[in-house]
Protein backbone atom coordinates (compact mmCIF):
# COMPACT_ATOMS: atom_id res chain seq x y z
CA UNK A 1 0.00 0.00 0.00
CA UNK A 2 1.33 3.40 -0.90
CA UNK A 3 1.45 6.13 1.73
CA UNK A 4 -1.12 8.90 1.63
CA UNK A 5 0.04 12.37 0.67
CA UNK A 6 -0.19 13.45 4.30
CA UNK A 7 2.50 10.88 5.09
CA UNK A 8 4.92 12.37 2.57
CA UNK A 9 7.70 14.55 3.87
CA UNK A 10 6.95 18.23 3.32
CA UNK A 11 10.12 18.64 1.25
CA UNK A 12 8.76 16.57 -1.65
CA UNK A 13 5.17 17.79 -1.90
CA UNK A 14 4.50 19.68 -5.11
CA UNK A 15 3.73 23.38 -4.81
CA UNK A 16 0.37 24.79 -5.84
CA UNK A 17 -0.24 25.56 -9.51
CA UNK A 18 0.28 29.30 -9.18
CA UNK A 19 3.63 29.02 -7.42
CA UNK A 20 5.61 27.69 -10.39
CA UNK A 21 4.03 29.85 -13.05
CA UNK A 22 2.97 27.08 -15.44
CA UNK A 23 1.65 24.32 -13.19
CA UNK A 24 4.58 21.96 -13.74
CA UNK A 25 7.08 21.15 -11.05
CA UNK A 26 10.37 19.38 -11.05
CA UNK A 27 11.03 17.03 -8.20
CA UNK A 28 14.53 15.85 -7.44
CA UNK A 29 15.75 12.39 -8.32
CA UNK A 30 16.06 11.45 -4.66
CA UNK A 31 12.28 10.91 -4.38
CA UNK A 32 11.10 7.37 -5.25
CA UNK A 33 8.28 7.50 -7.82
CA UNK A 34 5.95 5.35 -5.72
CA UNK A 35 5.81 8.12 -3.13
CA UNK A 36 4.34 10.56 -5.64
CA UNK A 37 1.22 8.57 -6.61
CA UNK A 38 -1.82 7.61 -4.59
CA UNK A 39 -3.40 4.19 -4.95
CA UNK A 40 -6.80 4.18 -6.66
CA UNK A 41 -9.45 1.50 -6.81
CA UNK A 42 -10.79 0.53 -10.21
CA UNK A 43 -13.83 -1.67 -10.77
CA UNK A 44 -14.29 -3.91 -13.79
CA UNK A 45 -17.29 -1.75 -14.80
CA UNK A 46 -14.94 1.22 -15.10
CA UNK A 47 -12.65 -0.80 -17.37
CA UNK A 48 -15.63 -1.91 -19.47
CA UNK A 49 -16.64 1.73 -19.90
CA UNK A 50 -13.08 2.60 -20.90
CA UNK A 51 -13.03 -0.27 -23.42
CA UNK A 52 -16.29 0.99 -24.91
CA UNK A 53 -14.89 4.52 -25.18
CA UNK A 54 -11.63 3.28 -26.75
CA UNK A 55 -13.56 1.17 -29.25
CA UNK A 56 -15.68 4.12 -30.34
CA UNK A 57 -12.59 6.31 -30.56
CA UNK A 58 -10.81 3.72 -32.71
CA UNK A 59 -13.84 3.46 -35.02
CA UNK A 60 -13.97 7.23 -35.43
CA UNK A 61 -10.23 7.39 -36.17
CA UNK A 62 -10.67 4.66 -38.80
CA UNK A 63 -13.52 6.62 -40.45
CA UNK A 64 -11.38 9.75 -40.54
CA UNK A 65 -8.44 7.78 -41.93
CA UNK A 66 -10.62 6.42 -44.76
CA UNK A 67 -11.17 10.02 -45.92
CA UNK A 68 -7.52 11.09 -45.53
CA UNK A 69 -5.27 11.12 -48.59
CA UNK A 70 -3.14 7.99 -48.80
CA UNK A 71 0.44 8.57 -47.68
CA UNK A 72 -0.34 11.91 -46.07
CA UNK A 73 0.89 12.99 -42.66
CA UNK A 74 -2.66 12.69 -41.32
CA UNK A 75 -2.83 9.12 -42.59
CA UNK A 76 0.41 8.16 -40.83
CA UNK A 77 -0.63 9.84 -37.56
CA UNK A 78 -4.00 8.09 -37.59
CA UNK A 79 -2.32 4.77 -38.38
CA UNK A 80 -0.11 5.10 -35.28
CA UNK A 81 -3.07 6.30 -33.21
CA UNK A 82 -5.24 3.36 -34.23
CA UNK A 83 -2.41 0.94 -33.52
CA UNK A 84 -1.91 2.47 -30.06
CA UNK A 85 -5.61 2.30 -29.25
CA UNK A 86 -5.76 -1.35 -30.35
CA UNK A 87 -2.78 -2.12 -28.15
CA UNK A 88 -4.43 -0.42 -25.15
CA UNK A 89 -7.64 -2.37 -25.75
CA UNK A 90 -5.72 -5.65 -25.91
CA UNK A 91 -3.83 -4.85 -22.69
CA UNK A 92 -7.01 -3.93 -20.82
CA UNK A 93 -8.74 -7.10 -21.99
CA UNK A 94 -5.73 -9.11 -20.88
CA UNK A 95 -5.76 -7.46 -17.46
CA UNK A 96 -9.46 -8.24 -17.11
CA UNK A 97 -8.82 -11.84 -18.07
CA UNK A 98 -10.89 -11.62 -21.24
CA UNK A 99 -9.71 -13.57 -24.23
CA UNK A 100 -9.19 -11.79 -27.52
CA UNK A 101 -12.35 -12.11 -29.67
CA UNK A 102 -10.23 -13.30 -32.62
CA UNK A 103 -8.69 -16.02 -30.46
CA UNK A 104 -12.16 -17.10 -29.31
CA UNK A 105 -13.36 -17.33 -32.93
CA UNK A 106 -10.38 -19.47 -33.95
CA UNK A 107 -10.70 -21.71 -30.89
CA UNK A 108 -14.44 -22.11 -31.43
CA UNK A 109 -14.15 -23.20 -35.06
CA UNK A 110 -11.35 -25.72 -34.57
CA UNK A 111 -12.58 -29.22 -35.31
CA UNK A 112 -10.98 -32.53 -34.68
CA UNK A 113 -9.87 -34.60 -37.60
CA UNK A 114 -12.05 -37.49 -38.62
CA UNK A 115 -11.09 -40.87 -37.20
CA UNK A 116 -8.65 -42.95 -39.21
CA UNK A 117 -10.13 -45.85 -41.23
Amino acid sequence: MLPASSELPASIEAPAVGETGCGFTRIGRHVPPYLLHKAISVRSDDIDDLLLFLGKTRDKAERIRENAPAGSYLDSVLERTIHGIEQEIAQLRYLLGNKDPAAKAVAGTAQRMRPAD
